[in-house]
């Protein structure tokens, strides 16, 4: 009997290192192969083109200014590369204090975003995240 629980007990533990192990492998590709933010990084430092992001689910809110911002985003210790994104926050909150909230570099894209802008890193009012105040 005891030895019944020993194998049942193996055998989860091993299930369990499997799924952790398949679990960070696929967030380590997607950090690697797939990171948005790092695929504008390099579309616009390689001058392929100048917008972050032009489609997706983040809209601008009332009151909102889009800023530009430079990260650095970190897998676990193994790894570290450069992402932009378009991040919506309140407008008078500014590029320093979101700055200081991304742990980056960020500048004032859109002060008074539209979902008609056709100018600019950030257009069509998109953005990748929202920073609430």
């Amino acid at each position: 009997m005891l030895l019944a629980v020993l194998r049942a007990v193996l055998r989860a533990v091993v299930v369990a290192l499997v799924a952790a192990t398949v679990y960070h492998g696929a967030a380590f590709t997607e950090f690697v192969a797939f990171c948005e933010g790092h695929r504008a990084w390099r579309r616009v430092t390689d001058h392929r083109s100048p917008v972050i992001r032009d489609s997706g689910f983040g809209v601008a809110r009332a009151g909102d200014a889009i800023f530009a911002c430079e990260t650095r985003h970190c897998f676990d210790g193994i790894g570290c590369h450069e992402d932009l994104e378009c991040i919506c926050a309140p407008a008078a909150l500014g590029a320093p204090q979101v700055a200081a909230m991304m742990s980056g570099q960020c500048v004032v894209d859109q002060p008074a975003p539209s979902i008609r802008d056709e100018q600019g890193a950030c257009r069509h009012a998109r953005c990748g995240d929202h920073i609430t105040r």
